[in-house]
């Protein structure tokens, strides 16, 4: 059996009222804390006051209703899933936390009618290992003669919303690069300086932490007496155990991906290479990253086959890794959101395109009946597809 810690003691909470709102009540400084930026009194979890404020038991309510929306479920027996777009109240600093950044390419006319055309604007890309680090400008000003040359064919697509899901910890090479003929975006040349992730967090080594300390921690419970104690929900459960030991309510991949591993742990689950752990088979160091699809028609390893949003392709690294798309960005959408592109393309395209998590059932046993504490009873034979 595995051993499983129980939660940090500063994971406090309080439930108040019919809708049972777990509210953080811990104290200044306390990790999980939310508080106004510049505040002295209180220190921001992870330095971040720019992200989602709402309480996290509101939150995991919210991530729950996400990953149970009928057209979109997040589980199923061969993958777990999420949109790339990121929960209201994400601050543009801090875009991109779900596996998945983005930026735009745009390839502007010349900024005065007869000069030479300016490099492509590389627009809202993250620049280092967390959002301090900020970004590349993510809107443009345009001239006047841009304007006008935009205008006289605003179909034209001159540029490209870029999503990415190559993780920030992986080499592997683009094809065609090693003999300088680099697949290009938009005039950009597809390099791992540009289109690969940069947050810690998006990250292999981040995705199998994620998954050990969900698998191996004990959750919080909930009280058996009380049918209506959120805790009794295995989403809910899992969120909030996500919440006491990464403090990340606002990211719909940590509260996907939490419960699961929760409930294999729960329900005594092994895979079956004595040379393998579930982190290494859901997150393979090796594999450039979680592939990307929508919310149908997904083929893993086979971006041929796989269906993407209207406007979309995948960009070809060479592997069917499926992990960087491009999506059209026409003269039209630069003319009326050229202040902020990357929003832009966050608003148009994000929601459409899908992380899949692939789950190799085939690998994993659980022993139910070995199971204990008082959620073993629920037990199935596929657990990681956490049910309501």
């Amino acid at each position: 059996m595995f051993f499983r810690a129980k939660p940090s003691p500063f994971f406090c909470l309080a439930f108040a009222g019919a809708g049972m709102v777990a509210v953080l009540g811990c104290g200044a400084g306390d990790p999980g804390e939310v508080c106004a930026e510049g505040d002295p009194a209180c220190e921001c979890a992870g330095g971040h006051c720019d992200l989602p404020d709402t309480p996290d038991g509101e939150a995991c309510t919210l991530r729950r209703a996400e990953a149970y929306t009928d057209s979109r479920p997040a589980y199923g027996a061969d993958f777990l899933r999420w949109s790339c777009a990121n929960v209201e109240g994400v601050t543009e600093e801090d875009l991109g936390q779900e596996y998945c950044e983005f930026f735009a390419i745009a390839d502007l006319p010349p900024e005065y009618a007869g000069d030479e055309s300016p490099e492509p604007a590389i627009l809202g890309r993250n620049l280092g290992p967390d959002s301090s680090f900020g970004t590349t400008d993510t809107g443009t000003t345009l001239s006047p003669d841009q304007i006008a040359a935009l205008e006289d064919a605003p179909e034209a697509v001159i540029g490209a919303c870029v999503f990415s899901s190559w993780n920030s910890d992986e080499e592997a090479p683009v094809a065609g690069c090693a003999e300088g003929a680099c697949p290009e975006v938009a005039g950009v040349e597809v390099t791992a300086d540009v289109f690969r992730d940069t947050f810690d967090k998006n990250s292999t080594e981040a995705a199998q932490l994620l998954v050990s300390d969900c698998l191996l921690t004990l959750p919080e419970d909930g009280d058996p007496q009380n049918g209506r104690d959120p805790l009794n929900d295995d989403f809910y459960r899992g969120c909030m155990l996500n919440v006491a030991i990464n403090d990340t309510s606002f990211s719909k991949a940590d509260s996907t991906i939490c419960p699961a591993a929760m409930r294999l742990g729960e329900c005594a689950c092994y895979v079956d290479d004595p040379d393998l752990d579930f982190a290494e088979v859901i997150s393979p160091a090796g594999r450039r990253g979680f592939p990307m699809g929508t919310w149908s028609g997904f083929v893993l390893g086979d971006e041929a086959a796989t269906e993407l949003p209207v406007g979309c392709a995948y960009v070809a690294l060479g592997d069917d890794s499926q992990t960087v798309v491009a999506c059209d960005l026409t003269a039209g959408d630069v003319l009326d959101h050229a202040s902020d592109l990357k929003g832009f393309c966050h608003d148009q395209y994000a929601d459409s395109l899908v992380i899949h998590v692939p789950i190799p059932g085939d690998l994993i046993t659980c022993y139910g009946d070995e199971a204990e504490g008082p959620y073993a009873a629920s037990c199935t034979q596929t657990p990681w597809v956490v049910t309501p």
